[in-house]
Parts: structure tokens; sequence; C-alpha cells
């Protein structure tokens, strides 16, 4: 999807809702700066093995990646993100190789993590 803010918080919900549960599953937004385009994207789960919602797949880079943690209540919590991602430019040698992370560890927590070369 187009890198557009109002697009990607529309989009999530939906995401969320087309799976049977949240529980044990992982939640990140891959950011792809040169492309301008997000992904909304979780972790395959053993109960995800026929893939039933047709998603298509793909690798996280490894790698190392600079990280910082967000804590705060939804929704304001989401209004940091850019900010983060601005702070963690300033002290990383930024890979636009690879994507922009944010990982929803659980609700009111967000890592925001930027590929390091």
């Amino acid at each position: 999807m187009p890198l557009e803010i109002d697009d990607i918080q529309a989009a999530w919900p939906a995401f969320e809702e087309a799976f049977d549960s949240l529980r044990g599953r992982h939640m990140y937004g891959l950011v792809y700066n040169r492309e301008q385009i997000y992904r909304l994207s979780t972790a395959r789960l053993d109960r995800d093995a026929d893939n039933p919602l047709g998603l298509a797949e793909t690798v996280i880079p490894g790698g190392r990646y600079l990280r910082r943690r967000l804590l705060g209540e939804p929704p304001e919590i989401y209004s940091q993100i850019a900010d983060a991602f601005e702070a963690l430019f300033e002290h990383a040698d930024h890979d636009p190789a690879r994507p922009l992370i944010e990982y929803y560890l659980r609700a009111g927590q967000i890592d925001c993590l930027v590929p390091t070369g």
C-alpha cells in the first residue's frame, strides 16, 4: 500500500480482524522508503499453514537494527512513530536497502527499528 498515514491507519483494523485470533501473533509494519510502500505484516503461525487468507509472503531481512521503544496508549502512541524514526536516523548509519520496522509487541508498546549498515 502507498505510504499514506491515513490509509495505513484505516487498513490495520481490517487486517487484524481477518485472523482467527491475535493471540500469539506478532504484528509488524514494514516501511520501504525508497518505494514509498507500507506493508502490514504478521509472522506465520502453525495454524496458518494453509495460508487461508492468501497473503503474500516475504522475509524480513536480518542484520543489525537500532531500536527505540515507544510506550503509551493507543491511539496517541501512533503519533509518536514518525518522530521515533527521525530520532533513530540521527544515531544510525541507515541501510536504505532494508525496510524500517514497526514491531507491535502489545497494546501500548511499539518498537521502531532502523536497519544499520
